[in-house]
């Protein structure tokens, strides 16, 4: 019942929000179906279910598939570990959706390790942890504290 209320409420502040607008399609959604679900069921009225339309993405999602195949199949040693672990090319669009995360992650982990790397070798090398660099400036200092000492 809530659920209900909440979703008249959710339809009716969208059409006032249209409305200032000036459209008048969601109005004439809704006088199509004027019936709301309780009367339908005490009628014993099935209510309409909205699907997406297959056909326009069905498209779209075996170009993806097709895209991504073709990507997985490019040599380099992520795509392979993921050829491994899926044998079997994506077939519906939440395969699709499962096969890029894993590869997005590998990807992630690899770009992570490298990162890791170059800050390894990116530091010069004369770059020493503090207490180094601090008790080499004492001994510098100290060195040529002593030859103006013996100068002079």
């Amino acid at each position: 019942m809530r659920k209900q209320l909440r979703s008249e409420e959710r339809c009716l502040q969208g059409l006032l929000l249209h409305m200032d607008r000036g459209d008048e399609i969601y109005i004439r959604k809704r006088e199509r179906n004027p019936m709301d679900i309780f009367d339908m069921t005490t009628h014993r009225l099935q209510a309409p279910v909205r699907r997406q339309s297959p056909s326009g993405s069905d498209t779209t999602t075996f170009q993806n598939i097709h895209y991504f195949n073709e990507l997985k199949d490019r040599d380099s040693e992520t795509r392979t570990d993921l050829k491994l672990m899926y044998l079997d090319p994506p077939r519906a669009h939440h395969t699709l959706e499962i096969q890029q995360q894993v590869l997005l992650r590998e990807q992630q982990k690899k770009r992570n390790r490298i990162k890791v790397q170059e800050v390894r070798y990116i530091l010069p090398l004369e770059m020493k942890p503090p207490s180094t660099i601090t008790a080499a400036f004492c001994k510098g200092a100290q060195e040529e504290h002593a030859e103006r000492k013996g100068r002079g």
